[in-house]
């Protein structure tokens, strides 16, 4: 998933996997408080990557998660770099070999250990191999988020496929999906639980948590575990704990007279069929089609559609 971030900081390459960096042909615009960075790490066949892209200057030199060097899931990482003097600056930066005891990749906002972190956008590793932008809320609850779903205007369109959905999506500046295979990597790792927050049309803002939240791999069809909720916008989540994900082109959900995804226009761990459906059409608050907006139901039943929703978790 790529970034296109909107503001007027460092320009920098933004890339993953690439022999040559001069190939890589994408670039974004960073953070005004961001850096760009190179990343270059050794296959196990023995060829050289390179991951490139924008990420705080503090995470360049304290990155969290697997260790530099040590070869992990075929990959040997064997440098990193990182820069703000120019345009592009990071495709010619010479990338020195790294002390492998020293630093560690992030894997989600929870690990970023600087002090008073801001929110925005950073650069974390779910997988401990590639790089991966994502929205960090330092600030909510007094607590570290990776956010994994965001809407907020109806720019960027969720009614997508599979493959969409597993990989991820979107303006990580503005509305995205993580990408499941990302979520699963995180929630994987530790215990996690999940923050939603939703706003009307009217100005009024809800949240529920969840204490408990993961979802399995792809051959398990990134299966919903969830429960133990507490907040003030009632609890629309509990029903989907135990279902696969569904979208329109792959039906999973229990419902057998048709594909939910379909008939919501969304893509969510259906039943049958949904009390939520975040990723359901962008409609103008009170609609009259049947719950195929960004539902709660438990809050405004199923002929309003949000405003915004934040999805966001973080292990504990």
């Amino acid at each position: 998933m790529q970034a296109n971030l909107s503001h007027a900081g460092q320009q920098c390459l933004s890339c993953s996997n690439v022999e040559i960096v001069q190939d890589c042909q994408h670039y974004v615009f960073c953070d005004n408080t961001e850096v760009c960075f190179k990343h270059k790490y050794m296959t196990e066949s023995g060829g050289s990557m390179y991951d490139l892209g924008c990420a705080m200057p503090e995470t360049c030199n304290h990155l969290i998660g697997s260790i530099f060097g040590k070869r992990t899931e075929g990959h040997h990482l064997t440098c990193t770099a990182c820069c703000n003097n120019t345009r592009l600056c990071n495709q010619d930066i010479p990338c020195s070999n790294m002390k492998p005891n020293v630093t560690k990749l992030l894997r989600e906002c929870s690990d970023i250990a600087m002090t008073n972190p801001a929110d925005g956008v950073y650069t974390i590793y779910p997988d401990g191999k590639r790089a991966l932008p994502v929205y960090c809320d330092m600030t909510t609850a007094n607590f570290r988020w990776t956010v994994i779903q965001r809407r907020i205007n109806g720019f960027v369109d969720f009614y997508r496929g599979w493959s969409a959905y597993k990989e991820g999506f979107g303006n990580v500046s503005g509305e995205y999906w993580l990408g499941n295979v990302n979520i699963h990597e995180i929630t994987s790792h530790n215990n996690h639980e999940i923050r939603i927050e939703l706003e009307d049309f009217e100005g009024n803002k809800r949240y529920a948590e969840y204490t408990i939240f993961s979802i399995a791999d792809e051959e398990s069809n990134f299966r919903l575990l969830v429960y133990n909720y507490s907040g003030n916008a009632g609890d629309s989540f509990s029903y989907h704990n135990g279902m696969m994900f569904s979208t329109f082109d792959k039906d999973n959900d229990p419902y057998s007279p048709s594909n939910c995804a379909v008939g919501y226009s969304g893509a969510w761990w259906y039943g049958e069929c949904h009390y939520s459906n975040l990723n359901g059409k962008y409609l103008a608050g009170h609609h009259t089609s049947y719950a195929n907006g960004i539902e709660w139901t438990y809050w405004k039943g199923s002929y309003y559609s949000m405003k915004s929703t934040k999805m966001m978790i973080r292990k504990h």
